[in-house]
């Protein structure tokens, strides 16, 4: 599957160096799984040519991330993610109760997304640079929940959503902006993001600087809810 998801980024039209950083990471991940496997005596040893093959492409994959200046911006951003283990373990339950809501939520989430979100969570502290995989994590979310926001940005406006999201309003990472669209789930939007503030609030503390605007937003949600009760 990882490796299927990287030939396809390949192959899109046009190429996205955070989708191709992304998949870079899982496929390197899922690599590194297979090797322990095999290692453990798990799983019989791949063909000699498939292992060059996947060794090649890591390595090819590693020198065009690094030729792109976008791409060493990501490399280096992984630094922020080398947390202590109680960190990633609070951003790994958040972020898991988040995967479990969305997969309740199919009108509001198309099944892309849900995948997506759901693997990227997965590989949270996992592979043989963990804190890539943190941070595509957090990136994914960010991406996602910024998206969330576009879609009802006619209900709480166009500058305060900017002011909320800062950069994360304007990025997309791997399949975050196939949401279900229509104005009927805006309520569903909003129940879903009060549902879930406390969990959004561990993601804004638990990750690094992708997620911080997260904080913004549950401040909103806050003052919704107290508005809405009085």
């Amino acid at each position: 599957m990882a490796v299927e998801r990287y030939e396809a980024g390949l192959s899109e039209e046009r190429l996205s160096i955070s989708r191709l950083y992304a998949r870079g990471v899982r496929l390197n991940s899922a690599a590194d799984a297979t090797n322990r496997s095999i290692e453990e005596n798990e799983l019989p040893r791949l063909p000699v040519q498939i292992e060059q093959n996947l060794s090649s492409t890591l390595e090819l994959h590693r020198a065009y991330i690094m030729s792109r200046e976008d791409g060493r911006d990501l490399a280096q951003g992984a630094d922020a993610y080398k947390r202590l283990t109680q960190q990633t373990a609070a951003f790994k339950e958040a972020a898991n109760q988040i995967v479990a809501a969305i997969e309740k939520t199919p009108n509001l989430f198309a099944e892309e997304v849900r995948k997506c979100i759901s693997e990227a969570v997965e590989d949270i502290g996992k592979g043989p640079q963990p804190e890539r995989s943190n941070q595509v994590a957090a990136n994914s979310l960010s991406s996602l929940f910024s998206v969330i926001l576009k879609g009802i940005k006619s209900d709480i406006g166009i500058g305060v959503i900017s002011i909320i999201a800062g950069k994360a309003f304007e990025t997309s990472v791997p399949g975050a902006a196939m949401i279900a669209g229509g104005e009927a789930v805006i309520n569903t939007v909003w129940s879903f993001l009060a549902a879930h503030t406390e969990q959004l609030k561990v993601l804004a503390v638990a990750s690094a600087s992708d997620l911080n605007w997260l904080t913004s937003l549950c401040n909103l949600l806050d003052h919704i809810k107290s508005f809405t009760k009085k």
